[in-house]
């Protein structure tokens, strides 16, 4: 069985470019379709068996949240206390 992998740019030439098809196609708002239609080389979405992936958060945004709190995924931190119950041997 193969997957059947496209794009919102090729549902819309399949669909005489009419957002309200390809939207009801995959269920999701018009909007979405639109905000899509431009990303031809799929780095943003890609539909698998009539399912719309996108992505959700980029490395950028982990980025950007390490340089605002560089302890945001140590759990010691530099404000730990010297013994915690987790550290006791």
């Amino acid at each position: 069985m193969s997957e059947h992998i496209t794009s919102i740019p090729v549902m819309l030439n399949q669909n005489k470019h009419n957002y309200s098809e390809v939207a009801r196609l995959l269920h999701v708002h018009r909007y979405t379709v639109r905000r899509l239609e431009d990303d031809k080389d799929c780095k943003h979405h890609i539909v698998v068996r009539g399912r719309l992936m996108t992505e959700t958060r980029r490395l950028q945004d982990d980025e950007v949240i390490l340089a605002k709190d560089p302890n945001y995924y140590d759990l010691g931190g530099s404000d730990a206390q010297a013994k915690t119950p987790m550290q006791e041997p």
